[in-house]
């Protein structure tokens, strides 16, 4: 038993402690925001549902809206007659088999040829509807939008297919089909592939003898010659067949012969107008020079970036002719260009003229046969002329029969609508991927349905069968049909022509919401042959923009902390690659995968804030690996992406510890290791140690995440470097698109192109948030390359009144305001807590610059540092860039949940706003000339928005007013005046003459106080209403607010609830649109945060802590002694020794966790470190805080703390000393503190100067508003009525409109009008992007189990290069870099002692023995005696030199500090 007890407890102490607890601790107490999100999973299966059910939808209406619209055509054509398609010819009736009702056509003539116009001029409609709604929409795009300069001979080019478009359309329409039966007229209309099919097979003849020439070994069965062949002879036989067809009627030799011309021009006339999309892409390869030498040029026709020309890249080409020449390969490609930079305005114009065509072409056909036809065309006749006729009287145009004169029209209406109906259905299906269910599948099922459908109904009908005095041909008999057989051939081969020809409609390779003119060639649609021209007109390639591509290996710097990593693999090893099939980083990042950069900035964040962050990050890092391994198994996936995450950390340290960080860092690393646990699968190893560095701004420590992507903190010290949201931002921006850019690639230009696909998402430290949406907000970005930034929907979170007044606030703002931001032009507030940021876009001039710029004036600090995410919104509008709002993607983040805070908030929101759109207006003429989004209206609706937000708190005085007169008829308007006026001008007083503390308490009671106030103004609103009924403006005002709100929130399913919160916006309006207003401006000169403000003794130093510490122990101690010297007391009431006893030891505690540094634990060294900085030991009794040894930064107490590469800290000096240089204390110097406090003092009086001025401005415009309307109203009522207008409505006393009160509300009504329309319009893309990113087919595997074996694989087979970094940043190896170093420098300059040090300290370890001797480790493993001489030598050098650095590092440390 004694010998089992001894094994037992030796066991015992071998197992680890850590691992013990482990095992003992292993019961879970999982929090709310824990749980499994339900509510995620319903609403993705919603979301999958309502995929499934639109692409039902979408196949079943564009096929049948399809149908419908060939219909019309038919019925219309049938109804036309022509010489050679009377009611007795062979091919109007299909060899006797049709026959015509024409009771409701025929005279008193009794003439069977007879024609209705309306007919005629309905069918014209359906022809020239599409090219008016062309020119509408290409004519506001010129108006309110930029395009190119329109050259005349590129016009004069553009004309020639229109206008043989057009005379074929009008031949065929107006006299071809007329003349033809039904079912050959739909078969017929098949046959306008030709020419598209020619320029098909040419094009396919190059392609092939460019593969015949080529030196590839392999070479495929050229299949798509085959095809394309095919689909030219059978586009050649189908015509020939129909000549035959035609050539043998029974008609006059004169009227066959034309019509047999004509039924074989006329199709391939209407072909020429879809030649271009068949043309090839711009995208090519020309060899220039010798030959062996190859550029890649690729230009732009259907690309994703808009048709705006910058003026460098005029500069740079227009006169270049050898540029010129390389760009141009080809007058083809040129014509495609210019056509592109300037298709609106030359749509506009071509459009144009094809409707003058058709116009003249009508006239042609139907108005010359004879001499009074042209008369008769026009309506001027009431008898029937030759081969046409009218059905109409003297007094046609006011005596119409719906049934008899307006049924053509009628039936074109349904043609126009079911046709754009069709056409808008099958770009929503092409954008969310549905393109073969949704448009392939039901266009080509047209003509085999419409063909079915023509001879079930003709079947049935017979003499006496009509709909509405319509006339419809029936089908009887069972005679034999002569050349049915040429019918039937060329009815065959023309559809398959046609669906060979157009074969690139059942490829997917449109990309996910593509741009409408990367989907379509041309804008219009042709609208008598609509399937055939979307399928001929559906973009045969996709011509995405891309930018000249200059392959490079030279990388002067392989720094791979500087490289954006673009990883296959899991993780990466040291070198930067990864450990399956590494590449060159910077070919990986010319690939054309998004690289993201997630930066959060922090301050005060609590743990609960944290975790949101962090719940965030670890899911994009599943996501990402997930999106990795798909990535890898199909070759593609356009989901896919890299990220890594920043973490700017302000105020990191303790003030008067070196190198210690604070009680927030340790919450942040406390957060993120619990987070983890409950995020990652259970099977996922815990995260390592981060690797520690010392940095010119504090302090980095730097994770590997389980699936391969870093997590870096960036802890700032507020005496090394500038802190607040704006200055961490500057610096990541200069850090990911200046340093660790130029590392990639040095020629600006070159930077630009790969920042393209370099994007940086801005994160606060509470936000919360979802893969699918930032992949919305990629989605964003990939459409137009002028999108600058892009932000999601956000949303508050939290608890009490305050927060679901916010709910409701916020979703109002984001359903109406926002999406008309977006709709008419740019939204100009991106949040700095959820938004996407483009790379180039920041590094366009006057943007990242500017951004950094000092505040120097009063105005200044309200502009730049109170709203800095607006301010950059600004900077990129004002440059050209677009910023965009996606409803999809969904943020979630905490808001104020106390009414002092939210004041604050919005005290430094509200002068931030104002000032940026007053920036905005006053620019006008910049921004309308630069941003091709902006226009004059849309200037003018934000001023009026801005004109409105001034006026608010006149507004709604004068609302309580009268609500108050209303409440209280017994008082007169004065009374009411002064009631309402007394407290709005003590809160004025109070806001400019008491402190902060005083004002917000005033501001809360007024707010109660205002809120009864609106109960009544509710309570009198519903009275009048329900008194007046329909017949009270009232009525009407409250149906539509409350209409509009109600629809809003139905077309947001998420956001309903938020309705529920719409009364507490109501009631509150006063508080938070006047008192809130007045706050705010009185207050500009107040430019604190306003939020997460920590108590001072929690921003103290350490020492303050330790000695209140002190203080509160030393009474205890007291206490106690004078209790042990007087035992009668202790004998009274033991319980307070022992009480007090508690409380000694857990100051003990408290003092030991707060000085206790991190290296009194061994490190990998396995050498114990005490804490040389307070050389105090904790109790043993008291456990050290798991996450304190990450705290500790100073290099003197852990050789496991390292420096930055050389190069890199070069960088971050610059930085500090060119734009962040901190603004805090003086460094004891007392000029300088002099200096800095006097400029403080400047700052201040030039504040409360520009408040003074913004103040009275403000209370004057309204006051005159206020006395203005006041006295108006009053002169109203002394008056009795007299400039009101009196309308009879009902039987009461009628509808009583006050002019000016009804001005005000119709302008309000007309902007909230505007807002919803807007809002429609926004909501339907929003739909279309979610279906866009709904999968149908999901994968049955479990994503945890692909990422738990994915991440353990590698693991597995890299063990030793787990937690490795690279931070050397020269090509050459160590030894030569040592050895080059020590010949050329190491005598001359002492300083290069740093870059050896580094280059050994963090560079790659080439011997083991150089490894073992950096990290300070023995070197027992390896047989001395064995090893190479030169290896002992290098050792001892590397050695020397490394101490020597450390040395010098440490003495200068010092000095800095």
């Amino acid at each position: 038993m004694a010998s089992e007890k001894e094994e037992t407890s030796a066991r015992e102490e071998d197992e680890p402690a850590d691992e013990v607890e482990t095992v003992w601790d292993r019961f879970k107490e999982t929090e709310g925001d824990k749980l499994p999100p339900d509510d995620h999973v319903f609403w993705n299966n919603v979301y999958l549902a309502t995929k499934l059910f639109f692409s039902g939808f979408l196949f079943m209406v564009v096929l049948c809206s399809a149908v419908v619209s060939k219909g019309v055509l038919l019925i219309l054509t049938w109804n036309i007659f022509t010489p050679a398609g009377n009611t007795s010819s062979d091919l109007k009736t299909f060899d006797k088999l049709f026959h015509y009702n024409i009771t409701a056509n025929q005279t008193t003539t009794g003439n069977d040829s007879v024609t209705n116009i309306y007919y005629i001029w309905a069918l014209f409609i359906i022809v020239v509807t599409p090219n008016l709604f062309t020119v509408l929409f290409c004519v506001w795009r010129v108006i309110f939008r930029k395009s190119g300069s329109l050259r005349f001979k590129t016009l004069l080019v553009a004309l020639l297919p229109a206008t043989l478009h057009s005379i074929g359309l009008s031949v065929l329409v107006f006299y071809v089909l007329p003349s033809l039966d039904p079912i050959s007229g739909l078969w017929y209309s098949c046959s306008v592939s030709l020419i598209p099919s020619i320029v098909k097979f040419a094009f396919g003849i190059r392609k092939l003898c460019k593969q015949k020439d080529s030196t590839e070994t392999e070479s495929r069965f050229p299949w798509y010659f085959i095809v394309r062949i095919m689909a030219l002879l059978l586009s050649i036989v189908s015509i020939v067949f129909w000549g035959v067809y035609i050539a043998s009627s029974s008609s006059t030799p004169a009227v066959r012969a034309t019509l047999v011309v004509l039924s074989i021009l006329s199709p391939i006339f209407v072909s020429v107008s879809w030649m271009e999309n068949f043309l090839p892409s711009l995208q090519k390869e020309q060899e220039v020079g010798n030959g062996h030498r190859k550029i890649q040029v690729i230009q732009v026709m259907n690309g994703n970036n808009n048709n705006k020309v910058k003026g460098n890249e005029r500069n740079n080409n227009e006169n270049d002719d050898s540029k010129k020449q390389i760009l141009y390969p080809n007058r083809i490609y040129e014509y495609k260009h210019t056509l592109f930079c300037s298709r609106f305005k030359m749509h506009a114009v071509v459009n144009t003229w094809k409707i003058f065509i058709t116009f003249v072409m009508v006239i042609v056909i139907h108005g010359t046969p004879c001499d009074n036809c042209l008369d008769a065309l026009f309506g001027n006749l009431d008898q029937p002329a030759k081969q046409m006729s009218v059905i109409i009287d003297d007094n046609w145009l006011l005596n119409l029969d719906l049934c008899n004169t307006a049924t053509p029209f009628i039936v074109a209406v349904v043609g126009i609508s079911t046709s754009l109906f069709c056409q808008r259905l099958s770009v929503a299906a092409i954008k969310v991927l549905a393109q073969i269910q949704g448009f392939s599948v039901p266009i080509c099922l047209v003509t085999p349905v419409t063909f079915l459908l023509i001879v079930a109904v003709s079947s049935q009908l017979n003499n006496g069968d009509h709909i509405c005095q319509f006339p419809f041909p029936w089908f009887e008999g069972n005679k034999p049909i002569s050349n049915l057989a040429s019918m039937i051939i060329a009815s065959l081969t023309g559809y398959l022509g046609l669906i060979l020809t157009a074969g690139h409609i059942w490829t997917m390779e449109t990309e996910r919401m593509s741009k409408e003119n990367m989907i379509f060639y041309a804008p219009s649609y042709c609208g008598a042959l609509l399937e055939q021209s979307l399928m001929l007109n559906k973009c045969k390639e996709n011509n995405f923009q891309t930018t000249p591509v200059s392959k490079t290996n030279d990388t002067t710097d392989n720094d791979s902390q500087s490289l954006p990593r673009v990883a296959t693999g899991i993780r990466a090893n040291s070198n930067g690659n990864t450990g399956k099939g590494s590449k060159d980083n910077t070919n990986k990042l010319l690939e054309g995968f998004p690289m993201i950069y997630f930066c959060a900035t922090m301050w005060h964040e609590t743990e609960v804030e944290m975790v949101q962050l962090f719940k965030s990050l670890y899911r994009m890092d599943i996501d990402q690996c997930v999106q990795r391994i798909r990535k890898e198994d199909s070759q593609s996936n356009q989901d896919y992406y890299n990220f890594e995450v920043h973490i700017f950390f302000d105020d990191a340290f303790v003030e008067g510890k070196q190198m210690m960080a604070n009680q927030y860092v340790h919450t942040f690393i406390k957060a993120l290791y619990d987070t983890a646990k409950d995020t990652y699968p259970d099977q996922i190893p815990s995260m390592k140690d981060p690797r520690r560095r010392i940095t010119p701004y504090g302090g980095r420590l730097i994770w590997t995440l389980p699936g391969g992507n870093r997590l870096v903190a960036h802890l700032k010290d507020k005496y090394k470097i500038r802190r607040k949201k704006r200055w961490s931002q500057v610096m990541y921006m200069y850090y990911f698109l200046s340093h660790k850019l130029s590392a990639v690639e040095r020629d600006k230009n070159k930077q630009l192109e790969i920042a393209k696909n370099i994007f940086i998402l801005a994160l606060d430290g509470d936000v919360d948030f979802r893969p699918e949406a930032v992949k919305l907000l990629i989605d964003r970005m990939k459409r137009n390359e002028q999108t600058g930034a892009a932000c999601g929907r956000i949303h508050p979170i939290g608890d009490g009144p305050m927060v679901w007044y916010q709910k409701f606030e916020y979703a109002i703002s984001h359903w109406l305001v926002k999406a008309t931001e977006h709709v008419t032009g740019c939204v100009l507030c991106s949040p700095g807590c959820f938004s996407l940021f483009r790379g180039s876009a920041l590094m366009e001039e006057n943007v990242m610059k500017r951004y950094t710029t000092m505040p120097t004036e009063a105005r200044h600090h309200i502009q730049y540092d109170q709203g800095e995410d607006r301010w950059l919104c600004t900077l990129l509008l004002k440059q050209g860039k677009k910023v965009d709002y996606c409803a999809g993607s969904d943020a979630f983040t905490f808001a104020p949940e106390g009414f002092k805070e939210f004041y604050n908030q919005r005290r430094r929101w509200t002068p931030s706003t104002m000032a940026n759109i007053l920036d905005l207006l006053s620019d006008w003429r910049v921004i309308t000339r630069n941003n091709d989004n902006v226009s004059i209206p849309y200037i003018c609706l934000q001023l009026s928005w801005f004109v409105s937000s001034i006026l608010t708190p006149g507004v709604l005085l004068l609302m309580i007013i009268g609500a108050t007169n209303l409440a209280y008829p017994q008082l007169s308007l004065h009374a009411a005046l002064l009631i309402n006026l007394l407290p709005v001008v003590f809160f004025v007083l109070v806001c400019f003459f008491a402190k902060t503390e005083h004002q917000l308490n005033v501001a809360a009671a007024l707010s109660i106080i205002y809120s009864l106030i609106m109960m009544i103004v509710l309570v009198g609103l519903i009275r009048e209403a329900v008194e007046d009924g329909f017949c009270s403006v009232i009525t009407w005002f409250l149906l539509i607010v409350s209409g509009i709100f109600v629809l809003s929130g139905l077309t947001h399913p998420k956001e309903t609830k938020c309705l529920i919160h719409g009364f507490l916006f109501f009631i509150a309006i006063p508080s938070m649109s006047m008192l809130l207003m007045l706050y705010s401006v009185i207050n500009l000169n107040n430019v604190s945060w306003g939020t997460r403000e920590a108590p001072k003794s929690k921003q103290g130093d350490g020492k303050e802590d330790s000695n209140s510490v002190r203080d509160v122990q030393s009474l205890v101690d007291r206490i106690l002694s004078c209790s042990c010297c007087q035992p009668q007391v202790l004998q009274r009431d033991n319980k307070v020794a022992v009480q007090l006893e508690q409380i000694k030891t857990e100051l003990n505690k408290l003092e030991a966790g707060t000085l206790h540094a991190d290296d009194s634990q061994s490190d990998d060294t396995g050498e114990k470190h005490s804490d040389t900085a307070t050389n105090i030991a904790p109790p043993a009794t008291v456990p050290a805080e798991p996450y304190s040894k990450y705290l500790n930064f100073d290099p003197e107490s852990s050789r496991k703390i390292k420096y930055l590469a050389l190069r890199e800290e070069k960088f971050w000096k610059w930085l500090i000393e060119k734009y962040l240089y901190p603004g805090e204390k003086a460094n004891g110097n007392a000029e300088e503190e002099e200096k800095r406090l006097k400029e403080q003092e400047k700052v201040k009086e030039e504040l409360k100067e520009l408040r003074n001025k913004a103040s009275l401005a403000y209370l004057l415009i309204n006051a005159l508003f206020i006395t203005v309307i006041y006295f108006l109203q009053q002169s109203n009522v002394d008056t009795g009525g007299g400039l009101s207008v009196h309308i009879e409505c009902g039987s009461g006393n009628g509808l009583v409109l006050e002019p000016i009160s009804l001005a005000f509300t119709a302008v309000a009504g007309i902007l909230l009008a505007i807002q919803f329309l807007c809002m429609l319009i926004h909501r339907s893309k929003t739909f279309l992007q979610i279906n866009s990113i709904t999968e149908i087919k999901r994968d049955d595997v479990d994503v945890n189990q692909l990422f738990n074996d994915a991440v353990n694989d590698v693991i597995n087979e890299n063990p030793e290069k787990e937690n490795t970094e690279t931070v050397i940043e020269e090509k050459e190896k160590p030894k030569d870099f040592l050895k080059n170093f020590i010949a050329k420098n190491v005598i001359k300059k002492i300083s290069v002692i740093d870059a050896v040090g580094n280059a050994f300290l963090m560079g790659n370890r080439e011997t083991n023995g150089a490894a073992e001797s950096i990290e300070g480790t023995s070197s027992t493993k390896h047989d001395e005696q064995n090893q190479d001489p030169r290896k002992k030598f290098r050792k001892t050098v590397s050695s020397v030199l490394i101490d020597m650095s450390q040395a010098r590092r440490r003495k200068l440390l010092q000095n800095n500090r």
